[in-house]
């Protein structure tokens, strides 16, 4: 295992938007990982059913304090994973955190749409909860589809805009709230830029914690807003060849 130690660089135009106290609070705990990370990962498997490269390298895009570290490790048996995150507070707990696993990972201080990796560089991107605070989102896509080698996976976990506009999220987290999306505006931002994008591949969900009514107005027979609250996508990078075919349609 490697660490690269944060530097003290800030970009001078910040293109996200950081979690509050309580959201970075949230992230680190039990609750999180047992609920969030670890089943956003199991509900990733039947979705990358027919993916499995041997030893990939794995990129944690906005990795937070490397929660999930372990799960990717336990997940896809990578040969490297690299942790990529703008907050220098969770990027020192990070490191730490990755010291406990047994795969080679490098922890970078860096925003992510400006990572100074070469392009074809990762088998595996996985994006958590990272969409909803960059205001740059089609940069961000952009970069992900060059660092993800041909037939490379991006996985893309995270709330959509009925759940990051109501208001106890918009109280207790931090989003900028123009740059928020439904689960379908996602899934054709990636299409946008390129992705393949399969429907099978897709998980659009209401879990009853991300309803405004806790799920209460269901049990209750009281008709509820059915758009959905989480977004699971697999998007995968075409081959040369599929590219090229698909820039030559009509």
């Amino acid at each position: 295992m490697s660490a690269q130690p944060p530097s003290d660089h800030t970009p001078p135009h910040p293109v996200w938007v950081r979690e509050s106290r309580f959201g970075r609070w949230l992230m680190g705990t039990r609750l999180w990982y047992r609920d969030v990370l670890s089943r956003a990962l199991a509900d990733f498997a039947p979705l990358l059913e027919g993916y499995q490269p041997e030893k990939p390298t794995v990129l944690d895009a906005g990795c937070g304090e490397g929660l999930a570290f372990k799960l990717l490790e336990r997940q896809f048996s990578p040969s490297a994973i690299v942790g990529l995150d703008l907050d220098k507070d969770q990027i020192n707990k990070a490191i730490r955190r990755a010291a406990r696993i047994k795969t080679q990972t490098h922890i970078i201080l860096e925003d992510v749409s400006q990572a100074s990796f070469r392009d074809d560089t990762f088998d595996i991107i996985f994006a958590h909860h990272l969409l909803h605070h960059t205001l740059a989102q089609d940069a961000m896509v952009q970069k992900l589809m060059r660092l993800l080698k041909p037939g490379g996976v991006l996985l893309v976990a995270g709330p959509c805009r009925m759940f990051t506009q109501s208001w106890p999220v918009r109280w207790l987290f931090r989003h900028p709230a123009s740059a928020q999306k439904t689960a379908q505006d996602y899934v054709q931002l990636m299409r946008q830029q390129g992705f393949i994008v399969d429907d099978a591949r897709c998980a659009m969900r209401r879990p009853w914690w991300s309803r405004r009514t806790l799920g209460l107005a269901q049990k209750l027979g009281i008709p509820n807003n059915p758009e959905p609250t989480m977004l699971l996508l697999v998007a995968q990078k075409p081959y040369p060849q599929e590219e090229d075919e698909r820039l030559a349609q009509p």
